[in-house]
C-alpha cells in the first residue's frame, strides 16, 4: 500500500471535520475524491500532509506511520500535495518554480552556497531535469516567465511540475480543473494520467467537475460530514443510495 489511513478524526470544537476516516490507495492508482463543500475533504488533505494533526487515528505511508510528523518530514518522504489555489512564486520563472522543489540542493547549504564550484554541476544537472519536465507538461513556451505571469491552467501545471521535480511519490491534487477551461482540465487529467503510466506516481485528486473526474480515475470516494460514505467504482456513484441522497441531493426510487 501507499498509503493507509486508519480511524482519523478531526474536531474543531464541536465540528467533527473528519469522523473515524479509514481508506487505503495502492501504489500506482489515481483516485478521485469527492463530496459536497464542507464535507471533510481538504481539511483530510491537510491531515495527510501534515498540515493538521489528527485528534485521532492513524496515517501510514508505504508502512511507516506519519500521523504527526512536521509538513517537511512527511515531504521528504514522498508525499507532495497542490493548493486549490495555485500556490507559484511570482517573481521567478515558471522553470525556476519548478526546480525550486528539488530536494538535496547544494546551493541552499550557506557555506556551501558561496562556492559555486560544489554546486554548479548539480544546478546545471536539475536545469535539465527541469527542461525535460517542462516540455513533458506542455510549459516549455512559458519557461522563462514570471509564475505570476502565465495563465491558471498553466501556474496548476507548474505545481504539477514542482510535485514531479521534488520526486512526490504520492500527489494530493485539490481541484485541479477548477476554473480553467474544458479543454484545458481534460489536458491537466491527461497529463496526470500519462504521468501516473509512464512514472508509477499516485494521485488522489479533489475535484468538481465529475464529468471529468470520472472520466479519468481508477476509483471513487465519497465524503459526506466527515464521514467516507462510498469507495468504489465511478460509475457505481449515482447508483449508491447514501451518494444520491447525501450528496446529490436526490432520492433512489
Amino acid at each position: 500500500m501507499s498509503l493507509e489511513v486508519r480511524g482519523l478524526t478531526k474536531r474543531f470544537g464541536g465540528l467533527v471535520a473528519v469522523n473515524e476516516v479509514s481508506f487505503s490507495v495502492r501504489n500506482g492508482e489515481v483516485v478521485g475524491l469527492i463530496g459536497p463543500n464542507g464535507s471533510g475533504k481538504t481539511t483530510l488533505f491537510n491531515l495527510i500532509s501534515g498540515v493538521l494533526r489528527p485528534d485521532a487515528g492513524e496515517i501510514y505511508f508505504e508502512g511507516e506511520r506519519i500521523d504527526g510528523l512536521p509538513p517537511h518530514e512527511i515531504y521528504r518522504r514522498g508525499i507532495v500535495r497542490s493548493f486549490q489555489i495555485p500556490r507559484t512564486f511570482d517573481r521567478v520563472t515558471v522553470g525556476e518554480n519548478v526546480m525550486l522543489s528539488a530536494k538535496g540542493q547544494r546551493g541552499e547549504r550557506p557555506y556551501v552556497a558561496p562556492f559555486r564550484r560544489l554546486w554548479v554541476r548539480q544546478e546545471l544537472e536539475l536545469a535539465e531535469e527541469a527542461r525535460e519536465l517542462l516540455e513533458f507538461l506542455k510549459l516549455s513556451q512559458v519557461a522563462r516567465n514570471w509564475g505570476s505571469e502565465v495563465s491558471g491552467g498553466q501556474m496548476k501545471l507548474t505545481e504539477i511540475g514542482r510535485a514531479m521535480m521534488g520526486r512526490g511519490r504520492l500527489v494530493l491534487l485539490d481541484e485541479p480543473a477548477a476554473g480553467v477551461a474544458v479543454p484545458l482540465a481534460h489536458d491537466i487529467f491527461r497529463t496526470l494520467v500519462r504521468i501516473n503510466r509512464e512514472l508509477g506516481t499516485t494521485f488522489l485528486i479533489i475535484e468538481h467537475r465529475l464529468d471529468i473526474l470520472f472520466e479519468y480515475v481508477q476509483r471513487v470516494m465519497v465524503m459526506h460530514e466527515g464521514r467516507l460514505i462510498y469507495d468504489g467504482d465511478p460509475q457505481g456513484v449515482s447508483k449508491d443510495r447514501r451518494v444520491v441522497e447525501a450528496y446529490l441531493g436526490g432520492e433512489v426510487g
